[in-house]
């Protein structure tokens, strides 16, 4: 428990954090913008780029924190011995081969996991038979499933929403550019290319942002897919202890 209130913290108060980033950043580029000279050249290098990016790019960084957040928490979250500890499930199982169905029941509850869970939903219903049990467990499987495949949503949201943000930025850029051929008929191709050139930036990084989120994404659902087969199967196998046996 005192890690799910860790992330809860941390979760808390990041978005203070990237306001009080995003407002330094903005008035960094302002300054940056002021001080130039007519005559500057086009920013390059990692910071040049971002700070010239505009509040587009900035929103894109936003994005990049928040995606390397859930990275970090599917991470730490996603693994067999978080969702399903070894320990427990043997203590879970030494109690039902001993016919101990309420301490099995109690481990459950005082375990907090997504195997005590799934478990506990259909211990809890032992006294309505079999076909009870095992439809709490099935309820109780898809719900569990259905948090793991929710977090990694917002991970697939952020690698698709990047890119089109980025995309807005370029053809914001665009616009500025032709603004200026329409108020200025003799601007020339060097009047155009720098705003241009930093229109693209915003593309990039999303890009940027995208690509990494997409491949965490598909990795991450690969383990809880495998985790959930696993899950469905010691499952099945503890329920199945209590499976009427034909005849009787």
């Amino acid at each position: 428990m005192r890690k799910t209130n860790f992330w809860q913290t941390v979760r808390r108060y990041v978005p203070v954090l990237l306001v009080i980033f995003l407002v330094a950043g903005r008035l960094a580029l302002a300054g940056e913008t002021t001080a130039e000279p007519e005559d500057s050249k086009v920013p390059t290098g990692v910071i040049g780029l971002f700070l010239c990016s505009g509040s587009v790019g900035f929103f894109i960084c936003f994005l990049s924190v928040i995606a390397v957040a859930l990275c970090i928490e599917n991470m730490v979250a996603i693994k067999r011995e978080k969702l399903m500890p070894d320990d427990i499930l043997s203590d879970i199982e030494a109690a039902l081969d001993n016919g101990e169905y309420d301490e099995a029941l109690e481990i459950c509850q005082s375990e907090d996991c997504m195997m005590t869970r799934i478990l506990g939903a259909g211990l809890a219903k032992m006294a309505n038979g079999f076909d009870r049990m095992e439809e709490a467990m099935g309820e109780e499987a898809d719900a569990q499933a259905t948090i793991l495949y929710q977090k990694l949503g917002y991970i697939n949201l952020i690698a698709g929403v990047a890119p089109s943000l980025g995309l807005l930025g370029t053809v914001q850029g665009m616009i500025g550019a032709f603004g200026e051929i329409a108020t200025n008929p003799t601007a020339n191709a060097s009047d155009l290319a720098g705003g241009i050139y930093v229109a693209l930036v915003t593309t990039f990084e999303g890009l940027i942002v995208s690509i990494p989120c997409t491949t965490a994404y598909v990795f991450f659902r690969g383990r809880v897919v495998k985790l959930l087969m696993v899950m469905g199967i010691i499952s099945g196998e503890i329920l199945d202890r209590f499976r009427p046996v034909e005849g009787e």
